[in-house]
């Protein structure tokens, strides 16, 4: 009887804070909803949230570029708002410390090829053969982490982004930043020790922090240790951005988590690095 009753409580606890939840991103009457690089929303996702925003009376703003990266579900509802003369452009470019960049930024964006002649000029373009290219690049991103500086390497496929995350850990397993030695398997084939750093590839509301956030797609984590017996109590720490986690099995059943070094090009999108290669 006593099991019962503790059984009830935990379960009347879980539901209020679910009901926390839910009521903490429930949209209210004149909220202002800001949807970043909403090329990218589909629009089954987005037409439930502006039907949500509708249902109470807010209002949705979707800001972004329609000539960038779309939805990987059906979507282009960002381009085709744009093409109707329904949008507002800004004048000012504000993103290149260079101000030929302004300039052939645009004409990239329209597909202008004569742009590329510009980046030519200031030796922006290099080229060569598949293999020398990668190497290039990731010689080129180790030096910039080597010097303390936030780098980014984008790969344009998943075997690619697989080749250079395992040559980083390699390298980073012999400087001693990383323990090769006790890892555990990732969703991508590859495997992490303590000093990797992995991306979670889903949302799970089973594992979450002390706060009771949980784990959501797009979130790094620093794993700190492997195994263990804090299966049952990830630790989390640090800024939403980064954070760290002891993995243990019950977490590799779970969730799907792959290398971060290096990613795609839409994994990329959405950081902010120093230098990017």
């Amino acid at each position: 009887m006593a099991d019962r009753s503790h059984h009830s409580t935990l379960l009347a606890q879980k539901a209020t804070r679910l009901a926390a939840e839910q009521d903490r991103w429930r949209f209210h009457s004149n909220q202002l909803v800001v949807v970043d690089e909403a090329s990218m929303v589909s629009t089954l996702q987005l037409s439930a949230l502006v039907q949500q925003a509708r249902d109470v009376g807010a209002k949705v703003l979707l800001v972004g570029d329609p000539g960038q990266l779309d939805a990987i579900d059906a979507g282009g509802v960002l381009g085709w708002l744009d093409r109707q003369g329904r949008t507002v452009r800004l004048s000012t470019i504000w993103r290149f410390e260079q101000a030929w960049e302004q300039d052939a930024s645009l004409k990239l964006r329209e597909g202008d090829v004569g742009a590329t002649a510009e980046y030519e000029a200031h030796r922006r373009i290099d080229h060569g053969c598949y293999l020398d290219m990668v190497d290039r690049a990731y010689s080129n991103w180790q030096g910039d982490i080597s010097a303390g500086r936030s780098s980014i390497l984008i790969a344009a496929d998943n075997e690619t982004v697989g080749m250079l995350n395992e040559r980083a850990q390699a390298d980073r397993a012999i400087q001693g930043a990383v323990d090769a030695e006790h890892s555990v398997p990732l969703s991508d084939g590859l495997r992490a020790g303590s000093g990797d750093t992995v991306i979670a590839r889903r949302n799970d509301r089973h594992i979450t922090d002390r706060s009771g956030d949980f784990i959501r797609n797009g979130t790094m984590l620093d794993v700190v240790r492997t195994g263990g017996a804090t299966a049952h109590s990830p630790r989390f720490a640090g800024t939403p951005a980064r954070l760290s986690l002891c993995i243990a099995p019950m977490l590799r059943r779970r969730s799907s988590w792959v290398m971060r070094q290096r990613p795609t090009v839409r994994r990329a999108s959405l950081w902010t690095p120093g230098t990017l290669w």
